[in-house]
């Protein structure tokens, strides 16, 4: 049986209770601090989420090349 969220939140809080290695404990403030601010995406501006969906698209549709190709077209085109 897998564990419900609020299970999962309990252990670690539990984990958190018994951590002495005050590295891993910033590190947890970190990711819980940027956490915080939200998605990062969302500050991008409209023109690069545009840009993003466009690429999305793009894979969507098998719009794609492979690094081989794309290499040795730009180091034809920029020797």
């Amino acid at each position: 049986m897998t564990a419900t969220f609020s299970d999962r939140k309990l252990h670690t809080i539990s984990l958190l209770a018994q951590l002495e290695d005050e590295e891993i404990l910033i590190l947890i403030e970190l990711l819980l601090m940027e956490t915080a601010k939200g998605d990062w995406a969302d500050s991008l501006s409209k023109q690069d989420q545009a840009d993003i969906a466009e690429g999305l698209a793009d894979l969507e549709a098998g719009n794609t090349e492979d690094f081989d190709s794309f290499n040795a077209r730009m180091t034809a085109r920029y020797p």
